[in-house]
């Protein structure tokens, strides 16, 4: 595997979760839960929300899977083509410089 482009290391709010981006994938690592891979292609979208997660599940009209303490702090949101979870909620050290690289690393 080749080296990511940017990392948000372990925090408190992601519950040891360590997110990376490289050139064609999101990486989502997570102690407790399986790892996400969400592949350049496979991303519909990604912004930063503010909490609770709640309010826009019932915009949604679907299911947010949360990665670490999404529920309370200010959080990344990805919509995906792929997966039983459409819709994944995590919390990097920086939400907006990760949503920031992202669009930055795959033209978006």
């Amino acid at each position: 595997m080749n080296n990511p482009l940017y990392e948000s290391m372990p925090t408190i709010k992601s519950l040891g979760g360590k997110y990376s981006i490289y050139k064609d994938r999101i990486e989502l690592k997570h102690p407790l839960l399986k790892d996400f891979i969400i592949k350049k292609e496979d991303l519909i979208s990604i912004k930063v929300f503010y909490p609770p997660v709640i309010k826009t599940i019932f915009k949604n009209k679907a299911l947010s899977l949360k990665l670490d303490l999404a529920d309370i702090n200010v959080h990344v949101g990805i919509k995906r083509k792929n997966g039983i979870f459409k819709y994944l909620r995590f919390t990097p050290k920086n939400p907006e410089e990760f949503v920031s690289k992202v669009k930055e690393i795959f033209n978006l």
